[in-house]
């Protein structure tokens, strides 16, 4: 991609985000996204403690990544074994010949969704996610459907999307635009 490509590709996102953070809510977003890039930096970096004391000396600089260690151990906890999936089909009717029907179709249910997962490597994806729930506070799940590549599942850090929820029902989504 040349750099005019990307230049505009970068004006386009620009344009998007200022458009969708303007208005009430548009300075508390980027303070929120200001403090979530803060948090990243202490997972990665480790935090900065001010020394205390004379200054007749020169203290150390040691960065401790106690948070990192924190949080990747906990997303293991939490993931390390991967969730189980069960799929039920409700039987057309009560006869043994729909009962029987509705557990293959589960089965082939099963079956597709395990296969997805496996091959989007969804348990390693998921370790990184609660990862990033934890450091950024949520995470989006993205399944798409492609023609080429087939059921793609992702899942995105709060840094790379923008939602916006019903005023009126906070469970219910009304808007989610992804940049990456």
């Amino acid at each position: 991609m040349d750099e005019i490509t990307l230049r505009f590709d970068q004006s386009i996102a620009s344009r998007v985000i200022n458009d969708e953070i303007a208005g009430i809510y548009g300075q508390e977003l980027l303070s929120e996204l200001q403090s979530l890039i803060r948090f990243y930096h202490i997972y990665d970096s480790g935090a900065d403690f001010p020394t205390e004391g004379a200054k007749d000396y020169t203290p150390a600089t040691m960065k401790y990544k106690k948070a990192r260690t924190l949080i990747n151990k906990e997303a293991r906890f939490l993931f390390g074994k991967p969730p189980d999936f069960f799929v039920s089909v409700p039987p057309a009717s009560d006869s043994e010949q729909a009962k029987k029907k509705a557990k293959q179709d589960a089965s082939v249910l099963l079956r597709l969704i395990t296969d997805v997962l496996k091959t989007n490597k969804f348990n390693k994806k998921l370790i990184q996610a609660a990862k990033d729930a934890f450091i950024g506070r949520r995470v989006a799940a993205i399944v798409n459907f492609e023609e080429q590549n087939g059921i793609i599942v992702n899942f995105i850090p709060s840094l790379e999307f923008v939602a916006e929820m019903d005023q009126n029902n906070n469970d219910r989504l009304t808007k989610l635009i992804c940049f990456y």
